[in-house]
């Protein structure tokens, strides 16, 4: 079984937030490519894709807990 780091869930984390905040930086509509920059930083955006990304952590630590519950359990047959 995979061990979770700090490190790994940390990486996970930053390529997450990222990848959320370039998606939200732009559109394309009929007319062409769309950049959002004013709305994609502002503080409640921000703390919109935090929250986002905290959240996703939380649910990979779950996953994580019973993923490795199950793995036990297994391997003291």
């Amino acid at each position: 079984m995979a061990r979770l780091t700090t490190r790994k869930l940390a990486t996970f984390a930053g390529i997450l937030f990222i990848h959320i905040s370039l998606l939200n930086l732009f559109f394309v509509s009929y007319y062409g490519v769309v950049f959002l920059w004013e709305q994609n930083f502002r503080i409640s955006t921000l703390l919109l894709h935090i929250f986002t990304v905290l959240s996703a952590c939380v649910m990979l630590l779950i996953i994580n807990y019973f993923y490795k519950i199950i793995w036990e359990k297994r391997e003291s047959k």
